[in-house]
Order: C-alpha cells, then structure tokens, then sequence
C-alpha cells in the first residue's frame, strides 16, 4: 500500500489484480484498475497525479485525479 503525498489517498493492490485508490478522509473507493496478475508494488508520483503499480511482468503508470 502507498499513501499519496498529501495522505488524502491510499493505495492499495492485491492478489485480486486490482490497485484501489481509496479517499482517507471517508474510506470510499475513489477507483480501481486491474492487472493480469497480482499487483506487489504501488507509488503515487511526487505531486499526486499519477500512481504506478507494479507486478512480476510489468509496471503501469495510471492517471486520475
């Protein structure tokens, strides 16, 4: 799990192949991206617009705010 820079979002992937993005301030699911494998690795970029997720075979840079 990652939080964003600002700690208004949190990360999170799973075994499911999905990365979530969650908003802190009301624990609703803010978006949801899917992978073909489990999601290991997750980092928001320096100014919050952009979250990278990675798995075994590869690394996606997701835009959405």
């Amino acid at each position: 799990m990652a939080f964003s820079p600002d700690s208004t979002q949190l990360a999170t992937g799973s075994e499911d192949r999905a990365a979530r993005v969650w908003d802190t301030t009301n624990a609703r699911l803010v978006c949801r991206m899917f992978h073909e494998d489990p999601v290991l690795s997750l980092a928001f970029s320096p100014d919050g617009t952009y979250l990278a997720s990675g798995t075994q075979r590869a690394v996606r840079v997701w835009a959405f705010r």
